[in-house]
């Protein structure tokens, strides 16, 4: 839960994805706004907000480094998201 904290996730993604082995996946656990956003979710993110997280686009971070990746909420009423990505073979 720390791509929130770092000041350009674009560069961190971006060596993520230099220094894993091709076919190689990541894994991480961070914070985001609801899908389906309810009364708690919606609360819970503005805490988080408050707290001075950045809620980023992950999914277009990690597609726009070459990554394929899938999003699921696993938490906090949705606001607690699990990607997984992976690098090309190539």
């Amino acid at each position: 839960m720390a791509m929130s904290a770092y000041p350009d996730g674009m560069a961190a993604i971006g060596e993520m994805y230099r220094v894993l082995h091709p076919l190689g996946r990541l894994v991480l656990i961070d914070v985001n706004h609801p899908v389906k956003p309810t009364l708690a979710g919606r609360l819970i993110a503005w805490g988080w907000r408050a707290a001075g997280d950045v809620f980023r686009d992950m999914g277009g971070l990690l597609e726009s480094t070459g990554f394929t990746s899938e999003t699921s909420e696993i938490g906090g009423y949705g606001t607690v998201h699990l990607y997984v990505a992976e690098k090309s073979g190539t």
